[in-house]
């Protein structure tokens, strides 16, 4: 798949997420007798998160294509079906939407979600990592920097698991599923702690947006929020939101509502979507409380 063009990016960037990490994933490494590097497989079979094998963390092509492709849909559609309407509802001089590039976008958030439930070559027509029209030059590196950054992320998530020994864990008289929600919201706190201690002035915007939309993409895999083992998605998604407070015009908060939206419209989950709030931030926090009821009422419903 084209995502391969972005394997060494991809690891070099992991291995130096932030100035002590190398150093830390070889203790790690070391004092754990693991198998070094990243197990990296191409099967054609639909999208699947990474996990730990064999002392190993493994990936697979195309659940990194599904990341990369949310990077593009969520910040593109954002860009053009959010930001420059809003502009033209409240301006004279209008800002002329690039419709073929939203378009683009929104196919390949389709492409993503296809590939969650079985394997589908890259449509020819689409834009990737590897191939793209002359005009997106300048669009595709900022992918692909949002991409390396939400599977850091991703990858660190794993890391932390291993680091952590969650496996080795005795968790004593605590109920296996409470015991697994504590540990995942462990091993989500370390790895945001860990990417975020690679920014600096220039990477801001491309770390806290490739966190977020990290932790977006993990939504997408079920049409409930509510998982069994793991902490509600809605909970994880806003616990990035809680760590960097974004200001509350901030595009942190109008790319989360826009995942619950295009969330909302694939599994039709009937969300209310209310015009007129005053801000960015206070649309999400009524999403957001939605989707807490609309949790509320599948849990009890499966119970």
């Amino acid at each position: 798949m084209p995502i391969r063009v972005l394997q060494h990016n991809l690891i070099g960037e992991f291995e130096n997420m932030n100035p002590q990490f190398l150093e830390l994933a070889q203790r790690v490494i070391n004092g754990l007798g693991l198998y070094p590097g990243i197990g990296y497989d191409v099967e054609e079979e639909r999208a699947k998160s990474p996990n730990v094998l064999f002392e190993q963390i493994r990936v697979q092509e195309p659940f990194l294509s599904y990341v990369w492709c949310m990077c593009f849909s969520l910040s593109v559609l954002y860009s053009e079906s959010i930001v420059k309407q809003s502009i033209n509802q409240h301006r004279k001089k209008k800002i002329r939407l690039n419709r073929p590039l939203a378009r683009h976008a929104y196919m390949i958030w389709e492409y993503a979600m296809a590939l969650l439930n079985d394997y589908y070559t890259w449509p020819d027509i689409l834009p990737s990592p590897e191939r793209y029209p002359r005009q997106y030059r300048q669009l595709i590196p900022k992918i692909n920097g949002l991409y390396v950054t939400a599977m850091k992320y991703v990858l660190a998530h794993e890391f932390a698991h291993i680091e952590l020994q969650h496996t080795k864990a005795d968790i004593g008289d605590m109920d296996p599923t409470e015991a697994s929600i504590l540990q995942e919201r462990q091993a989500d706190a370390r790895a945001i702690e860990l990417v975020l201690e690679g920014g600096n002035n220039k990477n801001t915007v491309t770390i806290r947006m490739g966190l977020l939309i990290g932790l977006c993409s993990i939504l997408f895999t079920d049409s409930t929020a509510k998982k069994l083992s793991y902490p509600d998605t809605n909970e994880r998604i806003d616990a990035i939101l809680q760590i960097i407070t974004p200001d509350a015009q901030d595009a942190m908060w109008g790319v989360a509502t826009l995942a619950y939206k295009l969330w909302d419209r694939h599994f039709d989950n009937k969300l209310k979507w209310i015009d007129g709030l005053e801000s960015p931030e206070a649309l999400y926090h009524n999403i957001r409380e939605q989707v807490e009821v609309l949790n509320a009422r599948k849990s009890k419903g499966s119970n």
